[in-house]
């Protein structure tokens, strides 16, 4: 493990940001480039495997992306026989973090997942389809922005019509493989057959179900026979979110039920729908809530103050109109 203060290639290590089972990352500084970066490094013990090659093409394929909703790749190289990836720094905290905050209110969660739903149309606009969607892979960055990121299972496709050709032979994953994280694979990706951008659909709307339910997950929802996950995800349809989850806006709740569908073709054809009428519903929800009641805290306040400079004004008027009147009729 690096520590602060060392170097690794050109880039000086400042502190460790958080680590995996093929790799850490790092706070590092780029004097080439004069900022500060996340270097991501391919542990030596396994720098000769296969480990060390789904890194690389996650540098390559996650470069190919230039999107305000997915991490931003720099660099992808070699340093002693080790791999790296060097990457935007943000600051912020995982999804998974908000997951049960009831502070977070539903209007903010829609736009998370409409941001979300943004990163992966551009993915998968690329040919990219993520297969690792979740809410330890996705981030809330401090500027209020998403970043979606991790795509080291990344499957890349020359086309997401014609889901079997691969651009790059070495790149492709074979069927029968399962890669991905079981509480969010949709039921073609746990079986093993192909995947294409409606697999990242159905972990989007499992990540949505959690988020809006104040995270219950959909399995667990329904799941009698306690079936391990995998088996819950292919036999059993999960409780309609809008039975667990209390005050979702109008049609919120039947976007996430039809990405959750267990049939691909049965759920949106492309991310690009979720967020267009995700966008509609929040439109709908700003409009409501400027037609009652201010939309910040500092135009109540405002709204407030102008109300009591309006009584005010009305009292020193009544005052003038009763000393008018007292000077005509008086003595």
């Amino acid at each position: 493990m690096l520590l602060a203060g060392d170097t690794f290639d050109r880039f000086r290590i400042e502190g460790k940001l958080g680590e995996g089972g093929m790799g850490l990352v790092y706070r590092a500084y780029d004097p080439m480039l004069r900022r500060q970066v996340a270097l991501k490094v391919v542990r030596p013990e396994v720098a000769q495997t296969a480990v060390a090659t789904r890194l690389m093409r996650e540098g390559r394929a996650a470069a190919s992306l230039n999107h305000p909703n997915a991490i931003g790749i720099f660099d992808v190289g070699t340093f002693n026989g080790i791999p790296y990836i060097v990457m935007e720094l943000v600051s912020g905290h995982l999804l998974s973090a908000f997951m049960g905050d009831e502070r977070v209110g539903m209007r903010q969660r829609l736009a998370w997942l409409a941001q979300i739903a943004r990163g992966l149309d551009a993915a998968h606009r690329q040919g990219l389809v993520h297969r690792d969607v979740k809410p330890e892979n996705v981030m809330v960055c401090n500027s209020g922005e998403i970043k979606l990121f991790d795509f080291g299972v990344v499957k890349r496709m020359s086309s997401l019509a014609n889901i079997s050709n691969a651009t790059d032979p070495m790149e492709k994953t074979r069927t029968g493989i399962v890669m991905g994280t079981p509480l969010y694979m949709a039921p073609e990706q746990a079986l093993g057959d192909a995947v294409d951008g409606r697999s990242d659909q159905f972990a989007w709307g499992t990540l949505a179900y959690e988020l809006l339910s104040g995270g219950i997950h959909p399995t667990t929802t329904n799941n009698p026979r306690r079936l391990p996950v995998a088996f819950a995800i292919l036999r059993e349809q999960p409780r309609p979110l809008s039975e667990v989850a209390s005050r979702l806006p109008d049609g919120v709740a039947a976007i996430v039920m039809k990405a959750l569908a267990k049939a691909p073709s049965s759920r949106f054809a492309t991310m690009a729908e979720i967020y267009s009428a995700l966008d509609a519903i929040i439109l709908r929800m700003d409009g409501a809530s400027s037609r009652t009641t201010p939309t910040t805290p500092i135009q109540r306040v405002r709204r407030s103050r102008f109300r009591q400079l309006g009584l005010a004004a009305a009292a020193l008027g009544l005052v003038a109109v009763v000393l008018f009147l007292s000077h005509i009729f008086g003595p």
